[in-house]
């Protein structure tokens, strides 16, 4: 009876053992938003790309150490003027068992240039033969450099050398889906999710709107053996106070990031805890003056605000995640670390130059002024505005009106250029200083919403894309940063660190320079 209940102990040990195991392979994280897209053509939010990024995969990929490497291209070949790529594909399979070919590449990529496809980054691929001229419908698609030789070949033409080409294309918007079911891809995830069609790590299990999403490992991906995660399990958290909550009580493995942000008011606690990180990503907010709206048309009344912003106050007080603060447009991490100062921080006395010289070119006095000054209604960027008002009201003697709006309502707001003066940020895509510095090239630009434009700025930047000298091209695009920021459209106030939280047995995350987090890497320590 001894042996049996013996025996009957050892079974029940071993099983609980077992289960311990399989729930130590499930990595449980927060999203503060639902994603708006599966569809890597359409793809545009950071929720998304979470997703999409679990979901597919590239050509290459992004390493920790922030440098490419070959995913879904066994190999490549890059011709001699550095302006054509011929990339081998490795044998990989859809979900469904159908082949991964240079044909799904050549379609996927087509189609975010397609004008007539909505697309959010089409940009991005500018840098292809013709792909810009086919956005503007003054080419057909076919001329595109971008074509398939055959199932495993692809061939991309570029109309100069770009650098950063292999990292580029690491970011999800060139990502193939499958063209058997790419006019499905919504509708699919909309009525029978486990039925979407996918070649990355993971593939998806559950979609249920605002509650949460699962994703479970993808044995037919190529290089499912170094996929250690049974499964990933995504809650949407709408609320900061509440992801903070659910990491203490160990129902998330990971807060933080852009995915499921920190509370700014616990951040000085976060910071004493042993298993948070801080992580400089390409990211900067600033402040933009809308240079179509009055008094922002003038230079001098710019120069006045932007040189007035104490921006010490904002990171120290308010930020206190120890960013850097911006005295140059670029993040200098996109740079080789490399910072100086365009301008001094707080300069009262020259914000005070500025501004009666301003006055004067507009003829107008003081009490003339009537500022607005727009920012989102998030408790973090509701502080930094009421810091902004403060100085300029202080500095200037006038009265500063804060106008907060919903995301969203903002965001379509600063796209129409519809605000005076106002608080923003941005993300690069890839991890080069061309992602930030072509936003401004033309007013037309989506992001672009000072509406700036500038003859000479142009001029360099197309003079950097004709260079293979790497540090002849660093200090060209050095001098168009200097003529960006003297003419000052935005004023930059902090680079960017991202403040995450991870469980202690939770191995192998790391955050991109662009602020992607990779999970097909993530274990749990024994």
């Amino acid at each position: 009876m001894k042996k049996l209940s013996f025996i009957i102990l050892a079974v029940f040990l071993a099983i609980s053992c077992q289960k311990k195991r399989e729930e130590k392979k499930t990595f449980k994280i927060g999203l503060i938003m639902f994603p708006r897209t599966v569809d890597s053509r359409k793809n545009g939010d950071i929720p998304s790309s979470t997703v999409i990024n679990m979901l597919y995969q590239g050509l290459t990929t992004i390493c920790e150490d922030n440098t490419p490497a070959l995913a879904l291209a066994e190999r490549y070949e890059l011709s001699k003027d550095q302006k054509t790529y011929t990339f081998y594909l490795r044998d990989a399979k859809w979900t469904d068992g159908k082949p991964v070919t240079a044909y799904d590449f050549e379609k996927s990529w087509k189609k975010v240039i397609d004008p007539d496809f909505p697309s959010l980054t089409p940009q991005l691929f500018y840098s292809i033969v013709n792909a810009e001229k086919a956005h503007k419908r003054e080419v057909p698609l076919d001329e595109v450099g971008v074509k398939a030789i055959n199932d495993k070949t692809l061939v991309v033409k570029l109309k100069h050398p770009t650098p950063y080409f292999l990292t580029l294309i690491s970011f999800n918007a060139f990502f193939a889906v499958p063209t058997h079911i790419a006019d499905k891809l919504d509708e699919i995830v909309n009525h029978n999710p486990q039925d979407l069609i996918c070649n990355g790590p993971f593939k998806l299990k559950r979609w249920d709107y605002n509650d949460k999403i699962i994703v479970e490992k993808n044995e037919s991906y190529w290089n499912a053996k170094n996929v250690f995660l049974n499964s990933v399990h995504i809650s949407i958290v709408k609320d900061e106070n509440t992801i903070l909550q659910m990491y203490e009580n160990n129902e998330l493995d990971y807060i933080g990031a852009y995915v499921a942000p920190i509370p700014i008011d616990s951040i000085p606690y976060v910071l004493k805890d042993p298993n948070h990180r801080l992580s400089e990503i390409g990211a900067t907010t600033f402040c933009a003056f809308n240079l179509e709206k009055f008094p922002f048309n003038n230079k001098n009344m710019r120069k006045a605000f932007g040189y007035a912003i104490n921006r010490a106050k904002i990171v120290k007080n308010i930020i206190q995640a120890n960013d850097r603060i911006a005295t140059r447009c670029i993040p200098p991490i996109l740079m080789n670390d490399k910072d100086f100062k365009l301008y001094e921080d707080n300069d009262i006395e020259g914000a005070k130059k500025h501004f009666e010289k301003g006055l004067k070119e507009l003829n107008i006095t003081r009490k003339d002024l009537k500022i607005t000054f727009t920012h989102s209604t998030e408790l973090l960027t509701k502080k930094q505005a009421e810091v902004l008002q403060e100085t300029w009201e202080k500095t200037f003697n006038i009265k500063v009106k804060l106008e907060p709006l919903e995301r969203k309502v903002l965001y379509d707001r600063l796209h129409k250029k519809q605000f005076q003066s106002t608080l923003a940020m941005w993300l690069t895509f890839y991890p080069d200083p061309t992602d930030i510095l072509y936003r401004f090239k033309h007013k037309i630009h989506s992001k672009n919403y000072p509406c700036w434009e500038n003859k000479k700025f142009i001029e360099l930047l197309d003079y950097a894309e004709t260079l293979t000298d790497l540090q002849k091209r660093e200090k060209t695009l050095e001098e168009a940063e200097r003529i960006f920021i003297e003419d000052m459209p935005i004023s930059p106030i902090y680079h960017h660190n991202l403040i995450t939280l991870t469980k202690p047995d939770v191995k192998g995350i790391f955050i991109t320079q662009i602020g992607e987090v990779h999970y097909d890497k993530i274990y749990f320590k024994k």
